[in-house]
């Protein structure tokens, strides 16, 4: 189990956004250049938050495996509480650079 912690978390996300690029790989997606820096910014998170629903996913699946379920079912719940930690702040991170950007727009 990774444990990103949220200054990890962002950190995590800055590695994806450089990977997205056109020099980077780009996950299967197409290059993020041509997109805005709010997008490339919420496909980052996103990234990171997929990592963490895999791992979510991969306990879930030894916790239906296991013997020892109160050891794993405290994993479990762990990387779920993680995962609530790390989609909240990226949810308010988006909405509040997208309404610092629209209150820019209207000053203009």
């Amino acid at each position: 189990m990774d444990n990103y912690g949220t200054t990890g978390f962002y950190s995590r996300a800055a590695v994806v956004s450089q990977d997205n690029t056109e020099e980077g790989r780009g996950r299967g997606r197409e290059p993020l250049r041509s997109q805005s820096w709010l997008m490339a910014i919420a496909q980052a998170l996103g990234d990171v938050l997929n990592e963490q629903t895999v791992e979510l996913s991969a306990s879930a699946a030894k916790l239906n495996n296991s013997v020892s379920i109160t050891g794993d079912t405290a994993v479990f719940q762990a990387q779920a509480q993680e995962l609530n930690i790390m989609s909240n702040a990226a949810s308010t991170s988006i909405r509040t650079m997208g309404e610092a950007n629209t209150t820019l727009a209207r000053r203009q």
